[in-house]
């Protein structure tokens, strides 16, 4: 009996030091995309029209570090790589760029194409106010700090 209980009691921890693994993994921050690094994302409308629409693009920004300047803080997502995923549904794909800053990238414009209920092409934006909440992390182990200009003088010209 009580190598019953003992077995039984041994059984539990491990489930419960199974469930503790499996919650600290799910709560842990997505891994961070890099240059270059292919990404993916789902914009999903919804309303009566939703279905409407055929294409999308979509912009993520992110402000440039100081030790960054002339890097890109900007991920575009152009419409020509959406792909329908149901109705009103996108999946739209893009590579972050080889001259990406590092930051928290979050979704700041939505442009959408379609037609009206008799064929009329149209065309919608969404501003940041408007836009579901996504965000990214990128890290770039780029650098450049921008150089100061200090001197500029007159010189002789050449003929």
């Amino acid at each position: 009996m009580k190598h019953q209980l003992t077995a039984c009691f041994t059984k539990a921890l491990f489930a419960l030091a199974g469930l503790s693994v499996c919650s600290t993994a799910l709560a842990q921050p997505p891994v961070p995309y890099h240059p270059s690094a292919p990404i993916a994302i789902r914009l999903v409308f919804t309303g009566p029209d939703a279905a409407r629409l055929q294409k999308v693009g979509a912009v993520l920004h992110a402000p440039i570090p100081d030790n960054q300047t002339g890097l890109i803080g900007d991920i575009l997502f152009d419409a020509s790589n959406s792909r329908p995923d149901g109705p009103g549904r996108f999946i739209i794909q893009s590579n972050t760029g080889t001259n990406v800053a590092t930051g928290t990238y979050r979704l700041t414009s939505i442009r959408a194409w379609g037609t009206t209920s008799d064929g009329v092409p149209v065309d919608i934006s969404y501003g940041e106010n408007e836009c579901p909440k996504l965000e990214i992390k990128v890290e770039s182990t780029s650098r450049f700090i921008r150089p100061v200009p200090s001197d500029a003088t007159v010189v002789p010209s050449h003929p």
